[in-house]
């Protein structure tokens, strides 16, 4: 279901590193999933301040702790386009 999903999902192991993501995901971010497999979440997308960082790290963190999902408000998280430019997006 995931992978045929329109909304972008990603796996990340413990260490942030990518095990897998949905065309919807390699879409948003502009990035295929064979340039970023097995590289850490916060090298591959770094956040644009240590705010945005904490916030998503203690979520990922809570999730793998809880085994459950969990949820933050949206966060600016701009993705490098295509020709290299910056571009605001919300997650």
């Amino acid at each position: 279901m995931m992978a045929a999903s329109v909304n972008p999902y990603m796996v990340i192991d413990r260490d942030y590193r990518f095990v897998w993501a949905n065309a919807a995901y390699e879409r948003v971010t502009n990035a295929s999933f064979d340039t970023i497999a097995g590289r850490d979440l916060f090298e591959v997308f770094p956040p644009p301040n240590s705010e945005t960082e904490e916030r998503l790290r203690v979520s990922i963190e809570r999730a793998f702790t809880t085994g459950e999902s969990d949820e933050i408000a949206f966060i600016e998280y701009p993705i490098r386009g295509p020709d290299g430019t910056m571009t605001k997006s919300f997650w």
